[in-house]
């Protein structure tokens, strides 16, 4: 038997459609959007900087000749 049966091409035809229209939705917006043939990631604005970043600069005292914090003796 070298054949597919009909259960197995319409169940793999229901699985592709279904796959290709999430990957569809994860990259551009919705059919009925205006802008559908745009991607997503060029309709998002930009993500602001995160607290994290700004947490790990420098104080402005160390870049002026100021003194480093109090740190911890290395042992």
């Amino acid at each position: 038997d070298y054949w597919h049966h009909v259960s197995d091409v319409c169940v793999g035809l229901a699985l592709g459609w279904f796959i290709a229209f999430v990957v569809y939705l994860k990259l551009y917006p919705f059919f009925t959007h205006p802008m559908c043939d745009v991607p997503l990631y060029t309709l998002r604005p930009a993500r602001p900087a995160k607290a994290s970043n700004i947490a790990l600069q420098r104080p402005e005292s160390t870049l002026e000749g100021g003194t480093l914090p109090n740190l911890p003796a290395a042992v």
